[in-house]
């Protein structure tokens, strides 16, 4: 469903979902990092729920898993 994740450090996320568009949120807390599972959620602006980004090592390339890894260890 997503194509594209760019977290920025101030706990900013941009996804682009399967159509093109993106949207804009915010990290929000439950987000979690294992070694082999990492889960990002997050709140569209103007949302109501939040959102849930399923990430697998295999999905991305390993170094730009481990950046979004230790993004989330140290987001607030």
């Amino acid at each position: 469903r997503w194509r594209v994740l760019r977290l920025a450090g101030d706990g900013a996320v941009e996804v682009c979902d399967c159509a093109g568009a993106w949207h804009v949120g915010q990290i929000r807390p439950g987000s979690f990092v294992l070694p082999a599972l990492t889960l990002v959620r997050w709140r569209p602006h103007g949302a109501r729920f939040d959102r849930t980004v399923l990430l697998l090592p295999g999905m991305v390339e390993p170094d730009a898993f481990r950046r979004v890894r230790i993004a989330l260890r140290w987001n607030p």
